[in-house]
């Protein structure tokens, strides 16, 4: 184990904590644009709500908004309230439960195995890959993961409780608070995770008697549920329940079923992305097997199975995104420091692994860094270069971490430190200026009060948020063309051209659309054209903005 962890004890940990977490998730959190489609819809819909004062029913563009229950958009219109609405207070919620969220891996590994293994899991959750994308995200799977690992933490001693020894009464509390929290930020994950860890632990650990009753399920299901009861009841009393049909319905039990949105993907698939995402310390994967097949701790046959349901239930689950499986992380990092601690020997594997990551993460670095170079050079925007290269520095900064944990040195630490914020800051200048939206903003900035807006084809809910306008969605055809027609301040953004990385998806340009978007003139629209990278669609997209200020005053012919 390393040295400097004997260094932060006591007070100095959740200081330490902090400054970790706003080194690596401070840097371009309020540079890098909402990222369609989730954040932005997140984000707008906690402005709606705090501008109609509503704690209850989110909308978004005006709609309900059943996709998730309201935790997270009562942190944001809490950030929003301190700080104006922003890209930083969007995203604030979640990286305050990822300091929270270290600070409690480091509680529970010092509880259960040590000081130095707890300090080094809470180091690993804070400067993974995936924690520097949704560390910072302005979306429910922070507060929601953070409220997993709660849950599970205050399971697992209720499960080990002895007569022998005095128990901590507060853990039936903060098991059930939790779930209902957790069920409150992104619905029954919350409960299920830990429901199913229970029979999973038992075949783990040897089929040992588990005195259940200590859980009180009855009374802790009554507790959790009047704590989502406070909400939930409100909430299907105001929309006739459809906030559980179509949040639950749709949103959970048709995700399960068939993939939403074109994310499927095979079963195994978490298998093939988590080595990505827990980079760089997914290094350490083969260990923390090896740790969990030969140590017989309870604890270690914990955290295993509670690894295990993870991965299990979502690959069962037919939508899958890297992320959905960021619940179990916490279990890793406290396996892997612990295997780190013991100094548990993998074999031959670990170092084959180790050159087949790093040659990985390597190969990826340098063609980043060339396509930077290419697009700097030739590219339509620059500014896609500045974001290529910063994914380059990121990966490699990331990848120098390890050596700054365990060969600690100000030459090391600088170096990994520099090239992460650099590269996220890099990335993150490099997508606003190649954000559609973004470049579309100066054409539509201004706007009389009463200026109705649609949007045909580029239906982005970014829109919604950088413009705070509500936007009606037209099909192309008529229907575009009586709106343009329609008396009054209006605003139009149309897709005149999509290149996609599948050719089948592009969009090709087409004249007869052209010459109806420029006659819009004779209507009074003052009319302007903007490209950008969609990342939503992974296409490169033309966009035309038509924006007629007073009533118009001529037909198109």
């Amino acid at each position: 184990m390393t040295t400097w962890t004997s260094h932060i004890r006591g007070r100095r940990v959740p200081v330490f904590l902090a400054l970790l977490a706003l080194a690596m998730l401070g840097p371009g959190t309020g540079t890098l644009p909402l990222q369609d489609r989730d954040e932005p819809r997140f984000a707008q819909a906690a402005r709606e709500m705090m501008e109609r004062r509503d704690w209850i029913v989110p909308t978004f563009n005006g709609d309900y908004r059943f996709d998730k229950p309201p935790l997270i958009y009562w942190m944001m219109m809490a950030f929003y309230a301190a700080g104006g609405v922003n890209e930083w207070t969007a995203r604030a919620p979640s990286i305050v439960c990822a300091f929270l969220l270290a600070w409690l891996i480091w509680t529970a590994g010092a509880r259960w195995f040590g000081h130095p293994t707890g300090l080094l899991a809470a180091v690993m959750a804070l400067t993974h890959f995936q924690m520097a994308q949704h560390g910072r995200g302005a979306v429910a799977d922070m507060p929601m993961i953070l409220s997993v690992l709660a849950a599970q933490i205050a399971l697992f001693e209720k499960l080990a409780e002895r007569p022998d020894r005095p128990a901590f009464r507060g853990w039936f509390w903060v098991l059930y608070f939790a779930i209902g929290i957790g069920f409150l930020a992104k619905g029954p994950v919350a409960f299920l995770i830990p429901l199913l860890t229970v029979p999973v632990y038992w075949l783990f650990a040897g089929r040992p008697r588990l005195a259940l009753m200590r859980l009180r399920p009855f009374l802790g299901a009554c507790l959790a549920l009047a704590l989502i009861g406070a909400w939930g009841i409100p909430a299907l009393m105001e929309t006739d329940g459809e906030f559980a049909r179509i949040g639950l319905g749709k949103h959970v039990l048709e995700r399960g079923m068939e993939a939403f949105e074109g994310h499927g993907a095979p079963f195994f698939f978490y298998l093939l992305s988590s080595p990505v995402s827990l980079f760089p310390w997914s290094l350490f994967i083969p260990s923390a097997i090896v740790l969990a097949i030969r140590q017989r701790d309870p604890t270690v046959r914990f955290l295993a199975a509670w690894i295990v349901v993870t991965f299990v239930l979502f690959s069962l689950y037919a939508t899958k995104l890297p992320h959905y499986v960021m619940p179990c992380y916490p279990a890793f990092f406290l396996l892997a420091a612990r295997a780190i601690d013991l100094g548990v020997d993998p074999g031959r594997s670990a170092k084959v692994w180790s050159a087949v990551l790093f040659t990985i993460v390597g190969i990826a670095a340098v063609v980043l860094a060339i396509a930077a170079a290419a697009a700097w050079k030739a590219g339509p925007w620059p500014a896609g270069g500045m974001a290529l290269l910063g994914a380059s520095l990121l990966f490699v900064g990331l990848a120098l971490i390890p050596r700054a944990v365990f060969r600690p040195g100000w030459g090391s630490v600088a170096l990994a430190a520099m090239l992460t914020c650099a590269g996220t800051e890099a990335l993150a200048r490099g997508l606003r200026g190649i954000n559609p939206t973004l470049r579309a903003m100066p054409a539509l900035a201004s706007l009389p009060p009463d200026t109705r807006c649609a949007f045909s084809s580029f239906r982005e809910p970014s829109v919604v948020f950088y413009t705070n306008r509500r936007w009606q969605t037209v099909d192309e055809g008529e229907e575009l063309r009586r709106f343009a027609e329609g008396p009054g301040p209006r605003a139009l953004l149309v897709r005149l051209h999509e290149q996609r990385l599948k050719p089948s998806g592009s969009r090709p340009p087409d004249p007869e659309r052209e010459a109806w978007f420029l006659s819009l003139t004779n209507l009074g629209y003052e009319i302007s054209r903007t490209d950008g990278w969609n990342a939503a669609r992974s296409s490169r997209v033309i966009l035309g903005v038509a924006v007629r200020r007073g009533e118009g005053e001529r037909r198109v012919e």
